[in-house]
């Protein structure tokens, strides 16, 4: 059982190999969300991120932020690498379809072009949603169709 506060154990390196073998298993057998957790423990971020993507495992807010440890703590790096980091989440994020997330890694990391397109990308998702019908285009007054 995986603990869910969303904080990385710091774990020793018998028990990083040990983490690692077992996500190798998960990975295998194709439970891919049990892997990606198990090499986030290990410390393995871009591993982790790479499955993400290619198994399409959703990236949440608690697995964005156990990837991104904070500058100086007991697994953090410099915050040049934890901002490359967040970049990399905020990314995932966004091609994941998870705007509001990726608008917080990348506000997080100090990138306003890539804020302020997750921003857009997440308005304009919102306003062309099935459910809201004629009345999501109010939302934005200043964009009219011209005919």
């Amino acid at each position: 059982h995986m603990p869910s506060t969303g904080v990385v154990p710091h774990v020793s390196l018998p028990s990083a190999l040990h983490t690692m073998q077992v996500g190798d298993f998960f990975l295998s057998h194709g439970q891919y969300d049990k892997a990606v957790r198990l090499f986030t423990i290990a410390g393995e971020a871009n591993r982790a991120l790479e499955l993400c993507v290619t198994q399409n495992v959703p990236l949440t807010e608690e697995l964005a932020e156990a990837l991104c440890p904070e500058t100086g703590s007991q697994s953090g790096g410099s915050e040049q690498a934890r901002n490359a980091m967040l970049l990399k989440i905020a990314k995932v994020c966004k091609k994941q379809g998870n705007y509001h997330l990726a608008c917080k890694k990348y506000t997080q990391a100090g990138d306003k072009v890539g804020r302020t397109a997750a921003s857009l990308a997440s308005s304009v998702h919102i306003a062309s949603a099935p459910h809201m019908g004629v009345h999501g285009a109010s939302a934005f007054p200043a964009i009219r169709s011209r005919g």
